[in-house]
């Protein structure tokens, strides 16, 4: 007659529910940087948008200094 022990698999879905847990909020702090990340594009779409249709089709950008390169260098 087979036999099941209670607290082996007591054991083993309490591990389970853990690393079940556990994915769950990877998967979420993972999502929510996927929507921030979203957001920001649709921000940055929005602006660009916003400055074609005020008749821009160019938009110049400054030069990059080595200061502000070493100072980002430094922040990471």
């Amino acid at each position: 007659m087979p036999v099941m022990k209670l607290d082996e698999n007591i054991k083993t879905l309490n591990a389970e529910i853990d690393k079940t847990r556990a994915d769950i909020n990877k998967m979420r702090t993972e999502a929510n940087r996927a929507e921030t990340e979203m957001y920001r594009m649709e921000g940055s779409l929005k602006m660009l948008l916003a400055l074609k249709d005020s008749g821009l089709s160019e938009l110049e950008l400054p030069e990059k200094k080595e200061e502000e390169e070493d100072e980002k260098k430094d922040l990471q």
